[in-house]
């Protein structure tokens, strides 16, 4: 897979997530004045805009890290964005190293 293409679909989940955020702050902040204003006297929603915004946060944020897992992968680096180790270079311990002491009994 292209890495132009990695990074298109990353920034296109960033604008979404963030014009999300957006909607959610707004309909927050409407909320918020509703209950100063009105308090009990207002009718509330029982299927609120804010959920819908902040489902679609969530779901933008997951997608953002799967597509850093898979941008990790193809450039060759670990699931934490560090260089993958060769399983062919890493050093074993000299035979010296592996035998296991004997205990001495004490008595």
């Amino acid at each position: 897979m292209n890495k132009d293409i990695i990074w298109k679909a990353q920034l296109a989940a960033l604008r979404e997530m963030e014009v999300n955020i957006k909607s959610l702050i707004k309909a927050a902040q409407e909320a918020e004045r509703r209950i100063k204003n009105d308090g009990l006297n207002n009718n509330y929603s029982a299927n609120h805009d804010c959920y819908d915004y902040a489902a679609k946060v969530w779901k933008q944020s997951l997608r953002l890290s799967e597509l850093k897992k898979l941008e990790y992968d193809v450039t060759g680096k670990d699931p934490w964005g560090m260089p993958k180790k060769d399983k062919h270079q890493v050093k074993s311990k000299p035979a010296a190293q592996n035998k296991k002491k004997k205990k001495s009994k004490k008595k």
